[in-house]
């Protein structure tokens, strides 16, 4: 459904050009930092948690699950 909208790459070695980057699992998990529509995407989830976070509901749990 978001095709090309959002891409999480990931390695067992870090990655040399991460935008953002976490260590999970043994794996690194990352968007790399020459394709911007997945960066455009990220921080426009960004943003919307951080608006929820200023709102008070994060205390609540998880606001959104990426899958």
């Amino acid at each position: 459904m978001i095709g090309d909208l959002f891409q999480v790459r990931h390695s067992r070695l870090p990655p040399q050009n991460a935008a953002v980057a976490v260590w999970y699992k043994g794996r690194w998990f990352y968007v790399d930092e020459r394709d911007n529509s997945s960066k455009s995407s990220f921080n426009l989830l960004l943003e919307m948690f951080n608006l929820e976070i200023r709102a008070g509901g994060a205390s609540q749990g998880p606001l959104l699950t990426i899958s």
